[in-house]
């Protein structure tokens, strides 16, 4: 928990630049960093595929801080705030001109306490508060709108062990919603607020040396919705003789509705989903394996008809919880850090295949955010005669599902596969210094994300569409970071 000496961090970026410092003492610590961007110089160099009216911009700062308490306690404190902006001309399909002008103004501030004590006869205890404050700032032509979220979370839990084989956690959560919309030229406003109290607890116990069974209960309630919940979960975990361990856990998860829905209809209550999950994990010598197979099931999701579907849905009306949905597949990891000298590479794959009816579809579609094939190869090699770090990754996915309004049905084509092939060079002409160049899809593949449409047809009798693609084909990075410690050996290599 505790930082391991003095070092100050020094980044410049072609993106912009940054300095963090951190103070570590035998029983506190503190860190503290601030951060600027703007793309608008990098943007003036690389032809874009957007018409920037102003370029992404943005800055933010962090304090955190760490005290032990007593023999056995410590205290830890944590804010953010930052900020970030940009206003683009977004084209309209089937009609001339730059198009609509948008603008996203973003103001964020998270703020952090908690403590963890150990106690007399077995007994651990820890909590905390946290306060979260985002306001958005949304500028469409003249029409300018302010949406606002604040959290204020709490949470105390305490742990027993009562043998060698058997303990409880158990604890109190509290939520406190706050969201608000503005139209602020037209002067309206309308919000709402939530408590959400939550007690759990969980019993582990030890069957033997190699089989442990966990079992949970999740109690909710809404004060907004009326709604009180119970959530289940149960977990068998076997270790076996070369370390490997093979798990199963089933269990049923609540989450309310977003609040862009919420404050259309404040009854609403929570979509569910249960789990079960298989896991097979591994990690020896040098060497992760992970392998998981699961199946989930959701039910009471939102449902909703529009008014206007294209370009981009609005009107919502009908609000319902009549939606359902599954998601079955397999996520498989493999990282290698042993075989061969001084590299490091992981392997991903995973196959999701999962249909809902959710949103404003009236069958059970597959979503356009989950293609059923994803993977990745990530290799990292250390040329120790160049002092250099050569890293290579290449993800993938079979393609993303969209509407297609001039063909029936729903979700009813798809992009072509995404691909990126990526590069990073890091250089250490001293251990402490590092320059790094990165580039992605050095290709310079076109992936495609799906299609915007025009609300009517045009003289040939089709919706015309426009594809939605990345801000460039590529995307160059130079950072030079600079570590500043007693140790000149210490450095932020494994972050880059």
């Amino acid at each position: 928990d505790f930082p391991l000496r003095n070092q100050g961090d020094i980044s410049l970026m072609s993106v912009g630049g940054g300095y963090t410092q951190t103070l570590a003492g035998e029983k506190s610590s503190l860190t503290a960093s601030a951060n600027y961007f703007d793309l608008s110089p990098y943007q003036s160099l690389i032809k874009q595929n957007f018409d920037w009216e102003r370029a992404p911009y943005g800055w933010d700062v962090e304090v955190s801080g760490r005290q032990r308490w007593g023999k056995s306690g410590i205290v830890k404190a944590y804010l953010h705030t930052e900020s970030s902006g940009m206003k683009i001309w977004q084209p309209m399909p089937g009609s001339e001109g730059r198009g609509q002008l948008v603008g996203v103004q973003n103001h964020y501030t998270f703020g952090q306490g908690s403590f963890k004590q150990v106690g007399k006869n077995d007994w651990s205890y820890y909590g905390g508060i946290s306060y979260s404050n985002n306001v958005d700032d949304f500028e469409l032509d003249q029409l300018n709108v302010r949406n606002q979220n604040q959290v204020l979370h709490s949470k105390a839990v305490a742990i027993k062990g009562f043998s060698d084989k058997f303990s409880i956690k158990t604890g109190l959560e509290s939520y406190l919603y706050r969201y608000e919309e503005q139209l602020k030229s037209e002067n309206l406003s309308r919000d709402f607020q939530d408590h959400h109290t939550v007690l759990f607890t969980e019993a582990d116990y030890y069957v033997s040396n190699k089989l442990i069974l966990r079992g949970g209960l999740r109690a909710g309630n809404s004060s907004l919705a009326e709604q009180t919940w119970l959530d289940p979960r149960i977990s068998i975990a076997y270790k076996f003789k070369h370390e490997g361990q093979l798990s199963l856990a089933a269990g049923q998860f609540s989450q309310m509705p977003v609040e862009q829905l919420r404050i259309l209809d404040q009854s609403l209550q929570n979509t569910r989903a249960e789990h079960l999950i298989l896991n097979y994990f591994l990690s020896k010598n040098g060497r992760t394996v992970r392998a998981e197979a699961f199946y989930k099931d959701y039910k009471e999701l939102i449902t909703y008809e529009v008014a206007q579907l294209f370009p981009m849905p609005i009107g919502f009306d009908n609000i319902q919880q009549n939606g359902e949905g599954y998601a079955r597949g397999m996520d498989f990891f493999y990282r290698d850090q042993k075989s061969f000298k001084n590299t490091d590479y992981w392997v991903t794959y995973s196959f999701v295949d999962s249909k809902r009816q959710f949103a404003h579809f009236t069958e059970m579609v597959q979503p356009g955010f989950a293609p059923r094939h994803n993977g990745s190869v990530v290799v990292k090699h250390f040329i120790q005669p160049l002092q250099s770090q050569l890293g290579v990754s290449f993800s993938f996915n079979d393609g993303y599902t969209y509407d297609n309004p001039n063909l029936p049905g729903q979700m009813n084509a798809k992009t072509k596969s995404f691909q990126d092939l990526s590069l990073g060079w890091s250089y250490l002409p001293r251990p402490n210094l590092i320059i790094h160049l990165a580039c992605s899809n050095v290709l310079g593949r076109d992936n495609i994300f799906g299609y915007q449409y025009a609300n009517e047809i045009n003289e040939n009798g089709i919706y015309e569409g426009m594809p939605i693609r990345l801000q460039a084909p590529r995307f160059l990075f130079l950072g030079i970071f600079l570590t500043l410690s007693k140790d000149k050996n210490a450095n932020n290599l494994n972050n880059l």
